[in-house]
């Protein structure tokens, strides 16, 4: 009779085992169901991919002891979840429990997920042990590596705000003071302005990953087109580096339009920049203009140029003023890794003292009437300049 009852028993716990899977296997998320005193655990297909399975043979068992060394799970903070603090010893526990997300880890290969589980214990109709315990899980791996990214974009924001909100300090600051009248000044602090957002424009366009020399020279040299040459290949500026060049760019068209080549109808000018092996330079050629005089003091359109090779270019500034012209170089120092260059000072180069200059790599300048500035940045330093394809 006990064997008769105990194949009744048997055949009852089989049928209800399939009535399970085939239930669990028409649910869409990932599905553990557990019969504690039955030693029974029921997987649906969705729970594979998500433990970096791809199929049941797979599995080199039912229970979860079997392949519980598989994996790791860790917490929010990357710390381990503690056995009795797990989804699946919880939900045995008896605990009810809904969005929980761990991060899992296959130790044997290269798998990881985020998961959310949601657990359901089923008692028996005394209150006692628990009699099948559920477990619910979903992928949202997806969406926590949007949410790192939208906190990171935030973290950046703040940062580039703070930065920009102390460039425009140091602008209007700088352009309120002087000898200026109040029109004046407003004037020059709206043009400098408007020379940053033109590059906050572009960089805001490609999610600021970088700007277009052309593009930016184009739009700081806008009000002077037709007058102003620009040559050379076009490269792609850090954010950091695009902002600085606008400004620079803006103070020499200005100076230009007041001083030099543009200020006279037959004033002419040029940008021209060359990416070398290790160097990228840009050249700021006048000719036709009036003769170049040094200026009596030092204004803040020679200042921020100054200060901007040093700060956004990664370089330095030295500039030297003749009546046949005005030579200015930038250069940033190579890094230790990598040797300095040993193009000397030519003729064409820019020169400093009437001499050769003292500048490992310079940029081919022009002499006589006009005046030249010359900018240049070692790659391998930021900002980093890259062929735009």
């Amino acid at each position: 009779e006990r064997t008769g009852a105990e194949a009744v028993r048997s055949a009852a716990i089989e049928r209800e085992r399939q009535r399970l899977e085939a239930v669990v296997e028409g649910i869409a998320e990932a599905v553990v169901a557990v019969f504690p005193k039955e030693g029974l655990w029921l997987r649906n297909a969705a729970w594979l991919p998500l433990h970096g399975f791809a199929g049941f043979d797979e599995l080199p068992g039912r229970g979860v002891t079997a392949f519980a060394h598989l994996f790791e799970t860790l917490s929010p903070d990357g710390s381990p979840v503690p056995h009795r603090d797990l989804p699946i010893t919880r939900v045995l526990r008896g605990e009810d429990f809904s969005d929980v997300e761990v991060r899992l880890r296959r130790t044997d290969k290269a798998h990881e997920r985020w998961v959310s589980y949601n657990g359901t214990a089923v008692r028996d109709p005394d209150g006692g042990d628990v009699s099948l315990a559920v477990l619910t899980m979903r992928d949202v791996t997806t969406r926590k590596a949007a949410e790192e990214r939208h906190r990171l974009l935030l973290a950046e924001l703040s940062h580039r705000v703070k930065n920009t909100l102390a460039v425009v300090q140091g602008i209007a600051n700088r352009s309120l003071s002087g000898e200026r009248t109040l029109g004046e000044a407003r004037e020059a602090l709206a043009k400098r302005l408007r020379a940053l957002a033109n590059a906050h424009t572009l960089l805001t366009a490609s999610e600021w990953r970088g700007a277009s020399l052309r593009a930016l020279a184009a739009a700081e040299l806008d009000p002077y087109r037709g007058r102003v040459a620009m040559r050379g290949r076009d490269l792609a500026l850090g954010p950091k580096a695009a902002q600085g060049l606008a400004l620079i760019l803006h103070e020499l068209a200005t100076n230009a339009a007041k001083h030099g080549a543009l200020s006279v109808p037959e004033g002419r000018a040029e940008l021209a920049w060359d990416a070398g092996e290790a160097v990228l330079r840009l050249t700021w050629r006048e000719a036709g203009g009036p003769e170049v005089r040094p200026p009596a003091r030092r204004g803040f359109g020679r200042l921020l140029i100054e200060e901007a090779a040093v700060h956004d270019l990664a370089g330095r500034a030295r500039l030297e003023f003749r009546r046949g012209g005005w030579p200015t170089s930038w250069r940033s120092p190579p890094p230790a890794s990598r040797p300095r260059s040993r193009a000397a000072g030519g003729p064409g180069r820019c020169r400093a003292r009437g001499g050769p200059s003292r500048h490992r790599s310079g940029w081919p300048g022009t002499r006589g009437s006009g005046r030249t500035v010359c900018l240049e940045n070692f790659l391998d330093r930021e900002p980093r300049a890259s062929e735009v394809p």
